[in-house]
């Protein structure tokens, strides 16, 4: 007979242990030994050798144990250890009595973490034909029982257990039996902290609350350098796409070349690259305007206005339309044979030191070609050439 459970501990609390009761009527428990060992890992370094405290009765052994709060302070947080009770009885052999011969009849693993100790509900187990094996330990732990000797009873089944997700859950369901005579239970119920539940609501979450982060770890090795691409522009009809033609800086293995440079990564076939070209630029779009004393240039007509011939002032007011960054506006504005006509721009207009509004000729017949740039910054047109014929 062999039973497991698992318990938690924070470092620094006592760690109530376990009390195990073990009854076989008209068994002689004189003289047996008990060890109780506690390991980092299964089958790791040994941690502590704990001293238990036992008694015998009439046909009973009584084995407790327990952890100090300095014992437990010195556990590290976020380690598994795992321990086990040996019972050893002069002159029985497993042979003799299989239940009691020098056979480890108790281990436990205890979770150091954050999590507190719960309180400590009582199990109880029966097994041979009339032995009691009762353990105290601590409620929400987990226990496997395994073994037994049954008399002429037939073999129990074993669950085999498959951890499956509820939501945020985790939690353990049947999905078949092992080990057993005669009719095989049915599968599909879950484990909860009292039995198996038909409903996954009601099982157990077997996942523990999460532990403190761990310190980071030691920095890798550098790894290889890696390969840079050299690329091509090659025509797709119109298009025009990027190809690998080859590979330079790294080391080991080049990789192929001959791919084309697509929207998420490298493609193979040049239909599936990405045109490098952008949508093609508005072109320039001339506007005849007829001359009058004040006119309002339209962004949406065009961007180069000749106006008619000037027979008097004329005032150029702000152009109407939504100009991008960079648009550009041209104005043709020719002096008739009197000359001396004046033009007034609009605040939007700004004019620098080497190109001013007086720079415009006003002799008679002369003509103006006059150049603004849009600066969506400054929300200005700014002049930037001035041809005058």
């Amino acid at each position: 007979m062999s039973v497991h459970y698992a318990s938690v501990v924070r470092p620094g609390d006592k760690w109530d242990g376990c009390a195990l009761v073990v009854t076989k009527t008209g068994f002689d428990w004189a003289g047996t030994e008990v060890t109780v060992v506690l390991r980092q890992g299964q089958g790791g370094p040994l941690v502590q050798t704990i001293i238990p405290e036992k008694s015998f009765g009439d046909g009973t052994l009584i084995v407790g144990f327990h952890l100090t709060a300095g014992q437990t302070a010195k556990l590290r947080r976020g380690e598994t250890y795992y321990g086990s009770v040996v019972v050893q009885v002069p002159g029985v052999t497993p042979e003799d009595e299989p239940e009691f011969g020098p056979y480890t009849i108790f281990t436990w693993s205890l979770e150091v973490s954050d999590q507190s100790q719960p309180a400590s509900p009582t199990y109880t187990v029966a097994f041979g034909a009339a032995t009691t094996f009762e353990i105290n330990l601590h409620e929400g732990s987990t226990i496997v029982i395994t073994g037994g000797t049954g008399g002429t009873s037939m073999n129990g089944w074993s669950p085999i257990l498959s951890v499956v997700n509820d939501s945020a859950r985790r939690v353990l369901q049947i999905v078949d039996w092992t080990g057993g005579d005669g009719t095989k239970p049915a599968t599909g119920s879950y484990i909860s902290d009292t039995g198996l539940v038909s409903l996954i609501g009601s099982a157990q979450d077997i996942r523990g609350p999460a532990g403190a982060n761990g310190a980071d770890g030691a920095a890798g090795a550098a790894g290889t350098a890696g390969w840079s691409p050299i690329l091509a522009v090659v025509n797709d009809g119109t298009r025009r796409v990027l190809q690998v033609t080859d590979w330079t800086g790294g080391a080991g293995t080049k990789p192929a070349t001959g791919s084309y440079v697509g929207p998420t990564g490298l493609v193979a076939l040049v239909a599936n690259a990405v045109d490098i070209r952008g949508a093609s630029g508005a072109g320039d779009t001339a506007v005849s305007v007829s001359y009058a004393a004040s006119i309002t240039p339209d962004l949406t007509a065009g961007n180069i206005f000749n106006v008619g011939t000037l027979t008097g002032n004329i005032t150029i007011n702000a152009p109407t339309g939504t100009p991008t960054d960079g648009a550009r506006i041209q104005f043709r504005l020719n002096q008739d044979g009197t000359g001396g006509r004046t033009v007034t721009w609009n605040a939007i207009f700004r004019f620098g030191i080497d190109l001013t509004s007086a720079d415009i000729s006003t002799s008679a017949s002369a003509e103006n070609l006059i150049t603004f740039r849009y600066n969506t910054a400054a929300t200005k047109w700014e002049a930037i050439g001035l041809t005058r014929f």
